[in-house]
């Protein structure tokens, strides 16, 4: 996580996400605050592997990587009061990236 190598942050993130998905199929999250959490790791996930390709110029991975993160994001926010989670604002961080890619063409 703490490395500034774009392939190694994608292989630690990626691997984060396999393990988050792992686990959910293994024991479903059973209270608010667990399907925010599995929610949020995703979108978090996605958010810094989308990152990692904004920065490393490959706008149309970095698109899908980030489309998919806010998907993720959304469902996360939609339960925030109900688990109990103050905002961290990781919607508006996916948001801000997707905008300053270029358009598609």
């Amino acid at each position: 996580m703490w490395t500034e190598d774009g392939k190694e942050r994608i292989g630690y993130f990626s691997r984060a996400l396999d393990c988050c998905r792992a686990e959910a199929k293994a024991k479903k999250p059973e209270t608010a605050r667990e399907s925010w959490s599995w929610l949020h790791t995703q979108a978090d996930c996605l958010f810094e592997i989308g990152r990692v390709h904004f920065h490393e110029d490959a706008p149309e991975a970095a698109r899908t990587f980030l489309n998919e993160a806010l998907t993720w994001a959304r469902q996360a926010d939609a339960l925030q009061a109900q688990a109990g989670v103050q905002d961290d604002h990781l919607e508006g961080r996916i948001g801000e990236l997707l905008l300053q890619l270029p358009e598609k063409i």
